[in-house]
């Protein structure tokens, strides 16, 4: 009865309730519609249903793509919308997108369905193979995003929406301003958003300034004016130099040059007012910071071209205009390619200039020739196009750029008409310089047949902290690029390309940091090399082009304006070597007295082969040391299980072991782990294994919860122990300082004679270290290595105490727990032991598990150490089974004598 009473009432009220919801919606809607048709009623025009039948069906979807803002800027007033101003490694932007358009009934007006964000933004950084450039940023939650409904007028190219977000209700109205059609004149669109609620409300904003660029149909309009300007302006590559350039089709798909960042030479004679068509740049920042030419967006129709190019400092940008770190150093720019001369000339206008400031020439060529002081595939100039005045502020003197990593990306796609070739022009220097070794031997040294042969990377300087890396760019004919060897031409001063086996032509981009002396002259740490491998001796010797500041009036004898007169020497390591490390030196062939010359340094390091086994080897240690580390506290944990399980056997664990073991752990968390993570990062910046910095904080939890666990152990025991003392169920035997009595002396016995015997005949490195600084292993060194080993013993205090104590029904500690952990601090010394027989690939003093700085690591010691460790939780595991002193001869327990129980009286 009362079930289909409910039911009934359900039935009528549910509907009614359900009736009123739907009314609710739609005068909602309809409300929402008369505010947008009140807002936007300016743009709507003439009712004409029928102009939809004479459109392309496809006219709405069309229209969607050439509406979308990626990135635009804002200006709000003195009451802002957003309360946050980007940061570093941020962007403030605008992004608005259509998700529909379809024709209205008003003619020529579309109804739109648009999305606008507007606020900061965070960079999301994306690391290609062989480049690094952004994805578009992310949002970082300082932003606003407002959705609704919007019209689009065809005619006047004025877009209107009336936005709706969150507890602002619909109360945004954004007016943009579209170029019906775009020029290098007319690109820019306009427009703000403005608050519709009243001063005094809270949600009140002054209204904000939106620029951005359009993306429409494109127009050329200054194709005479281009080719006028490009009749008089030489070439960028010198004709006399006679290189073979790059005169493919369509520039557009010349590959690897949009959107790269190609570094800045400015006019040696500007002294900063007229050094860039963007303002004054002062004499500081042209010599101390590098400034990049960045081209984007680049449109080719036919041989037409048109895009963009900024001026920035980053080397990688989302998108320029909406980069706050370009120094409004934006260019449009149209032009035509000359595929003939292989040439690309483009007329530049500043868009934050006034709009007929386009006085500005760009010129860009694409050499195939590449040589030890010409090794850019992209090289162009900046021109101005004005006279040179006084009152002229706006003229430039022209200033060059070109790709700043001579990577051979842009070779790989190359055609058969258009092969790269290098030109070998200092193998007979070379060869007349190379000294070679006083006692040769018939080892076997790299052969050159892979390029990872050849592939060099170490530390130099006094310290060894300054990272330098030789990467291979050719070897005899052969390109060394991204992918598969590109077999492109390659020519010499007449000597024949000679087969593997014999001498080789080579070819390298070295990236050497020189001292702080020297960087006044030398203003790129990467120096094109090129020489002469004999495979024969491993001997590999080089001449290299660094650049100088030209500014300096005081240079002689540079070769296409860098310093040819530096000498690589390079010995490699035989490919059966122990321990496989190239030494080699780098010195001036200038005279001492020249402000070129430079002091003789020595280097040395790994080869590339070498360096992807040793980040294997540290992959692999890491991995282990995070597995030991868990492994602890699991037995760690059991021990608590058992004691919880056994309360009475508390009393009789010694807490001498549990301080060492709570040492083990809390040494590396005091004396900053991280600074040993540190170390591997920055002493040795040339290995990366791509996943250190995810294995600290692994590491690190792993030994904080081992920590805690071992003194939470070491509070239970205490604690247990005092309770025990009070209640006068606890032998007055069982007292922690008689162990101490006998530990504390053996230790510091021990302790005298392991130095002692370490210092004299322990561990010594093969060779120096490299990866970091060397240590000397004084003292200091010796008693840490010690302090391993009393750790590596830590069940020695427990055997002591059952001994001294004489327990015989308790068994205090769980088999799980002393056999683990004796394993735990055993398996690094058997790690070892493999490492020192090359069963794990080793080839440096870098550890990240078994350090040997930290315990005594040898081949006697670690056999010692395992076997020992064994040996004693074998003898706790006999005393727990039949009594403390069981391990004793029979005649040494009467010297303990008997426990002495106080009488009960009658």
């Amino acid at each position: 009865m009362w079930f289909s009473c409910s039911k009934t009432l359900f039935s009528r009220y549910g509907l009614l309730l359900l009736l009123l919801l739907v009314l609710e919606n739609v005068a909602g809607a309809q409300q929402d519609e008369r505010q947008f048709l009140e807002v936007c009623k300016k743009l709507l025009g003439v009712e004409d249903p029928t102009w939809k039948e004479e459109l392309d069906p496809q006219a709405g979807s069309n229209l969607v793509p050439l509406l979308r803002i990626v990135r635009g800027r804002y200006t709000q007033g003195e009451k802002v919308l957003i309360n946050a101003t980007a940061q570093a490694q941020q962007v403030q932007g605008v992004s608005l997108t259509v998700a529909k358009a379809v024709p209205s009934i008003f003619r020529n007006n579309y109804e739109l369905s648009l999305s606008v964000r507007i606020g900061v933004w965070q960079r999301r950084r994306m690391v290609y193979r062989g480049v690094r450039g952004k994805m578009p940023p992310a949002p970082s939650g300082v932003d606003l995003l407002l959705e609704g409904d919007g019209v689009y007028s065809a005619t006047t190219g004025d877009l209107c929406m009336l936005g709706c977000a969150g507890k602002g209700g619909c109360k945004y109205k954004l007016s943009l301003k579209y170029p019906l059609l775009t020029t290098i004149q007319h690109m820019g669109v306009t427009g703000e958003l403005v608050s519709l609620v009243e001063r005094t409300d809270p949600f009140y904003f002054d209204p904000v300034s939106i620029t951005a660029l359009a993306g429409g149909p494109y127009e050329y309009t200054r194709n005479d004016t281009v080719n006028e300007v490009c009749s008089h302006l030489g070439a960028d590559v010198p004709e006399e130099l006679n290189l073979k350039l790059w005169k493919g089709e369509q520039v557009c798909r010349q590959p690897g040059w949009t959107r790269q960042p190609l570094r800045v030479t400015w006019n040696p004679e500007c002294v900063g007012n007229d050094c860039s068509p963007f303002g004054s740049i002062n004499s500081t920042d042209l010599k101390s910071k590098e400034f990049y030419m960045v081209p984007g967006r680049m449109r080719c129709d036919g041989n037409l071209v048109h895009g963009e190019f900024t001026l920035t400092q980053n080397t990688w940008i989302d998108d320029p205009f909406g980069d706050p770190s370009i120094l409004n150093g934006h260019l449009l720019t149209e032009g035509v390619w000359d595929p003939v001369k292989g040439k690309l000339c483009m007329l530049g206008c500043q868009y934050h200039g006034s709009s007929e400031d386009c006085a500005i020439a760009i010129t860009v060529q694409f050499p195939l020739t590449l040589t030890v002081t010409q090794r850019a595939t992209v090289i162009g100039h900046v021109t101005s196009l004005r006279k040179s005045t006084k009152t002229d502020d706006s003229y430039f003197k022209t200033f060059s750029f070109q790709q700043f990593r001579p990577w051979l990306y842009g070779l790989r796609s190359t055609t058969v008409m258009s092969e790269p070739e290098y030109v070998y022009s200092k193998i007979k220097q070379a060869k007349g310089l190379c000294v070679p070794p006083r006692n040769p031997n018939a080892r076997k040294y790299p052969s050159a047949g892979d390029w990872h042969d050849l592939e060099l990377q170490g530390l130099s300087g006094p310290q060894g902290l300054n990272s330098f890396s030789f990467s291979l760019l050719t070897v005899g004919s052969q390109f060394r690029t991204l992918g598969p060897v590109h077999a492109g031409n390659t020519t010499d001063e007449g000597d024949a390309m000679v087969k593997i086996g014999d001498m080789l032509d080579v070819s390298y981009t070295v990236s050497y940091p020189f001292g702080e002396l020297d960087s006044r002259f030398h203003l790129d740490p990467q120096i094109s090399a090129e020489g002469i491998y004999n495979p024969a001796t491993g001997m590999l010797c080089l001449i290299g082009c660094r650049s100088v500041d030209l500014s300096i009036n005081s240079l002689t004898s540079l070769e296409g304006h860098k310093d040819c007169q530096v000498f690589f020497s390079i010995q490699l390591p035989p490919v059966d070597a122990w321990r496989s490390q190239f030494s080699g030196t780098i010195k001036s062939l200038r005279n001492p007295d020249d402000p070129l010359y430079f002091n003789q340094e020595s280097f040395s390091g790994m080869m590339f082969s070498q360096t992807v086994r040793t980040v294997w080897r540290q992959d692999l240690e890491i991995l282990i040391s995070v597995v030991m580390l868990s492994l602890a506290v699991i037995f760690i944990f059991w021990q608590l299980l058992y004691s919880r399980r056994y309360p009475e056997t508390l009393p009789y664990i010694s807490t001498s072991m549990l301080g060492l073991l709570s040492l083990a752990h809390m040494i590396p968390l005091v004396l900053n782990f991280e600074a040993l993570f540190d170390k591997t990062k920055t002493s040795n910046a040339l290995i990366q294994s791509g996943w250190p910095e995810i294995n600290e904080v692994v590491v690190r939890l792993t030994t904080m919860s081992a920590m805690l666990l071992q003194l939470r152990l070491l509070q239970k025991a205490w604690q247990s122990r005092l309770v025990a003392r009070e209640n006068g169920t606890l032998s007055p035997l069982i007292q922690e300082q008689h162990v101490l009595y006998v530990v504390l002396p053996l230790y510091l016995l021990g302790g005298i004679i392991a130095v002692v015997v370490h210092a004299i005949t322990g561990f010594k490195p093969v060779e120096k270290g490299f990866l970091w600084r060397v240590n000397q292993r004084g003292w200091w060194w010796d008693l840490k290595a010690y302090g391993g080993l009393l750790l590596d013993f830590h069940l020695f205090p427990q055997v002591v105490a059952n001994v001294l104590w004489g327990a015989k029904e308790q068994a205090p500690l769980a088999k799980a727990f002393y056999f683990g952990m004796a394993v735990v601090r055993s398996l690094p010394h058997i790690y070892d032991l493999c490492r020192t027989f090359r069963f794990v690939p080793t080839y440096s003093d870098m550890y990240m598990y078994a350090n040997p700085e930290w315990d005594f690591y040898s081949a006697a010691w670690d056999i010692v150490i395992p076997c020992g460790t064994l040996l004693l939780a074998s003898l706790i595991y006999m005393q727990q089974r039949w009594g403390g002193r069981c391990i004793l001869p029979a005649r040494w327990r009467s010297f303990f004598g008997y426990e002495k129980v106080p009488s009960v009286g009658p």
